[in-house]
């Protein structure tokens, strides 16, 4: 039996955990593992024991659990900045789209 463990804050703790329900790799590695939490005043530990004692978990399934829970349920602020210039460049081609239909529109 293999056993992974993931030490951190308790808001990172609860954002794995959801992961683990939320993410397809996280159902994944949930439904062939065990799960545990030992918790504390301000960090926490999740036990993850595989339930083949003959299985591990392959390291790039852990990378691209990492990766997605850091990607999706992180609140990075450069991120954020990133999503709203694109929703800000979105927003203003659909403006300029509307305006040339209303001005071909007028032209008729």
């Amino acid at each position: 039996m293999a056993e992974y463990r993931i030490n951190s804050q308790n808001d990172t703790i609860e954002k794995v955990l959801l992961a683990f329900k939320e993410l397809m790799i996280g159902e994944g590695i949930a439904a062939r593992c065990n799960i545990e939490t030992i918790s504390a005043e301000n960090s926490s530990t999740i036990v993850i024991k595989t339930k083949d004692e003959k299985k591990e978990i392959k390291p790039e399934d852990l990378f691209w659990f990492g990766y997605f829970i850091g990607r999706d349920f992180e609140d990075c602020p450069i991120c954020t900045e990133r999503r709203q210039l694109a929703i800000d460049k979105l927003n203003t081609i659909v403006k300029k789209r509307k305006n040339n239909n209303t001005d071909e529109q007028n032209l008729k």
